[in-house]
């Protein structure tokens, strides 16, 4: 409804509590073309603005960069990036070439989180096979050190 103009972001906000902490979320749906079509450049930055002037903090979670492009103008809207890889499960040359890409777009990464654990079957976003192992030290690495690494 947010999207199609049917909704304000305030009444598209779904109350979330975890534990102690309450958050506010706005669950996008299905993706679909049309709702691709509608979500421009000026209309992201505009949600994103009038989030800002209702939360403390503005999380925003796309999928991998590097697999759907169409996420990256998105950067420009935020203060800061941080990569989250999954262990044994995202590439270091899927890596490295998401860091180059946000470097290139003038957005560097703050940093990167590595979660661990098994991806779901039925993600669309983490499948395939070829995945690498993470070397030891690999948060303390330098991103640089990134594009050396070969995949496994």
């Amino acid at each position: 409804h947010l999207v199609g103009g049917t909704a304000t972001l305030e009444q598209a906000l779904t109350p979330l509590v975890l534990g102690t902490a309450a958050l506010q979320v706005v669950a996008v749906g299905r993706a679909s073309d049309a709702a691709a079509e509608r979500l421009s450049f000026d209309f992201c930055g505009r949600l994103v603005h009038e989030a800002r002037g209702l939360a403390d903090f503005v999380v925003i979670d796309s999928p991998p960069i590097t697999a759907v492009v169409d996420a990256l103008p998105l950067a420009k809207f935020v203060d800061d990036v941080v990569i989250v890889s999954r262990l044994g499960v995202s590439k270091l040359s899927q890596i490295a070439e998401l860091y180059d890409l946000l470097m290139n777009f003038g957005t560097p990464p703050l940093g990167f989180v590595l979660v661990g654990g098994a991806p779901s079957r039925g993600s669309p976003y983490y499948s395939g096979s070829g995945a690498a192992a993470m070397p030891e030290g690999f948060g303390a690495a330098p991103p640089a050190s990134l594009r050396a690494a070969p995949d496994r």
